[in-house]
């Protein structure tokens, strides 16, 4: 009797709580803590393309996507997608505005490689221009692509006969390095500079080697 008498009192208070839990329910929007602390003063941000060659400089790149694979102008392409993402993400949080800058030649090294800091003059200039707190430049990008291929004898059965065919397989990996620097205006101050690394892949297989391209 002691032991029922203990176990009941217990089970009471599990009703009572699971009972609390079913009646009451809330919704609440939490801010995940982010990996750079900007101040509170900064809720106008610019984000700016400064990775790309000057006029002039982008025979490096056209020998590299002869190199690796890569189409002509990929890099172009995919670094301005990734400032397009960088301002969707801001723009979806509360606090930040974002506007991605476009029509200024801020021209980078069009590498990986870091090119020096904007003058604080040019800084000043463009945040005054577009209303801004702080400029987010990236400024350096890069993508790397690797296509490996090859094939096997598989045995397959076709009209309920064995038969061995030739399967082929191709398997993808592109590798995406983007590099960015926060620039606050007010007290020429450099935030953070901070590069970043991707990877993606794919794998597929079929019966030509068109196919799998495909």
């Amino acid at each position: 009797m002691k032991i029922m008498r203990t176990i009941y009192p217990t089970i009471l208070l599990l009703a009572v709580v699971a009972a609390s839990c079913r009646t009451a329910s809330h919704q609440m929007q939490i801010l995940k803590p982010a990996d750079i602390n900007l101040s509170s003063d900064i809720r106008q941000v610019g984000i700016i393309n400064r990775s790309l060659p000057g006029k002039g400089q982008g025979f490096k790149n056209v020998l590299e996507g002869f190199v690796t694979g890569e189409s002509i102008g990929a890099d172009r392409e995919g670094s301005q997608e990734t400032l397009k993402g960088l301002a969707s993400g801001l723009n979806n949080g509360p606090r930040f505005t974002a506007v991605v800058i476009e029509g200024v030649e801020l021209p980078g090294t069009g590498t990986r490689e870091w090119p020096p800091y904007l003058d604080w003059n040019q800084v000043d200039e463009l945040c005054e221009r577009f209303r801004l707190d702080a400029l987010i430049a990236l400024e350096s990008f890069d993508s790397d692509t690797d296509i490996r291929k090859r094939s096997a004898d598989v045995e397959r059965v076709v009209d309920k006969k064995k038969v061995i065919v030739k399967e082929y397989y191709a398997d993808l990996r592109m590798n995406v390095r983007s590099g960015w620097t926060i620039y606050k205006p007010a007290d020429h101050q450099i935030v953070d500079r901070n590069a970043f690394n991707d990877e993606m892949r794919w794998s597929e297989h079929g019966d030509t080697p068109e196919q799998v391209m495909a």
